[in-house]
């Protein structure tokens, strides 16, 4: 494979990372609405998903591992993380969503980062009417090449960091 197919396979699995990132709902994130949708909150709870190259997971890194950095990280900046049936019983069912998708570069790997707040919405019309989970808030992501694993969580902590921020200013102590 010559360089220019190479940039091109890559600037492609960029693309497509990206596109897996996508929001399922178009909101104004990043604006005084998006911040809004926070307030109020009595905690959150934490999930991760996405696709880690199985070299990273043999060391050790697991979603489940970013998932819990995440909680401490929240739990640190004095944000309450919600049990599994505190979750169920809050009305909002607050998540933050953890999306981390790593793919195989030459030597390192190229690595997608976005942190969302999910929660349930409701119509002004029908406040009763079940409803289902919307994306409310979501940081800017980050995509870039890492080379180790304390790159990755570190890339995943600068995101955490933007969701703490928004959270403690709609919810000051």
């Amino acid at each position: 494979m010559n360089t220019h197919q190479r940039i091109a396979l890559i600037v492609c699995m960029v693309v497509v990372l990206m596109l897996l990132n996508l929001n399922s709902l178009v909101f104004a994130f990043g604006t005084e609405l998006s911040r809004s949708s926070l307030r109020g909150l009595q905690g959150v709870s934490v999930g991760a998903v996405g696709n880690l190259e199985p070299e990273i997971e043999e060391k050790g890194l697991t979603l489940d591992k970013i998932e819990k950095d995440v909680e401490l990280q929240l739990r640190t900046a004095g944000i309450n993380m919600l049990s599994g049936l505190e979750f169920l019983e809050t009305k909002e069912r607050p998540l933050l969503l953890v999306k981390v998708n790593t793919l195989k570069h030459e030597t390192g790997y190229i690595c997608s980062v976005i942190v969302q707040f999910c929660q349930h919405i409701y119509l002004i019309q029908k406040p009763q009417s079940e409803t289902y989970p919307a994306t409310t808030w979501s940081s800017d992501g980050v995509i870039g090449i890492v080379y180790a694993q304390e790159d990755i969580r570190s890339l995943v902590r600068d995101e955490a960091d933007i969701f703490i921020n928004a959270y403690l200013s709609e919810n000051p102590k």
